[in-house]
């Protein structure tokens, strides 16, 4: 017994010498998440990154020119979106949309947005693969549908509403953005809709 004891003792201070100069388990690097207008306008901070970003889909593409790209027809499905920042009744935001967000045909993203609707939201991953024309070409990797939305009468009540307060017509269109305002809609456009709620009876109270 007196001649193992030792011989035990060498082992395990060998073994945890051994596991002292393994290396740490590497963490998973955080993924961050942007405005999509945001890698637009920093598109070479992005290049080759992998983003999370909340996107309004605009349309399908037919048909696309892929350039010197990888995002040719026959591989990609091509998409225009908007960036969930983007105020759809402010005619300047409806037509500032991405044209270049592109899903691998047969993946799980391009099945995932086979006929959606205009406005619906999704969270996605995605990874800048290269720059452009100066815009981002962005594959989807992973794509996760959202309740909260806009609609079209939404985008119609809203945009009515901001034409009529060009106009000093304050009372008309808190009327507009009380319409514009039902339905479950994402919180920054709601409370958007709410400061110009507020914007319009203040101005009616001057009156």
């Amino acid at each position: 017994m007196s001649t193992r004891l030792p011989s035990l003792v060498l082992v395990l201070s060998a073994a945890l010498c051994m596991g002292a100069d393994d290396p740490p388990i590497a963490e998973k690097p955080v993924i961050p998440t942007v405005d999509l207008d945001q890698v637009r306008e920093d598109k070479s901070l992005w290049l080759g990154k992998e983003i999370r970003f909340t996107m309004q889909l605009e349309a399908e593409l037919e048909t696309w020119q892929a350039w010197v790209t990888r995002f040719g027809v026959e591989d990609y499905q091509a998409y225009s979106v908007w960036a969930d920042s983007a105020f759809l009744w402010n005619l300047e935001d409806f037509h500032n949309t991405t044209p270049r967000i592109f899903a691998r045909r047969g993946s799980l993203p391009e099945r995932q947005l086979v006929r959606r609707a205009r406005y619906e939201r999704f969270e996605v991953r995605a990874v800048v693969r290269s720059i452009f024309h100066d815009e981002p070409w962005i594959e989807l990797l992973e794509v996760r549908p959202l309740k909260e939305r806009l609609s079209q009468g939404t985008v119609i009540h809203g945009e009515r509403a901001v034409k009529l307060m060009g106009e000093n017509h304050y009372d008309l269109a808190l009327g507009e953005l009380e319409r514009a305002r039902a339905g479950r809609l994402p919180k920054v456009a709601d409370a958007e809709l709410g400061r110009l709620e507020e914007l319009c009876r203040a101005n009616i109270r001057e009156d």
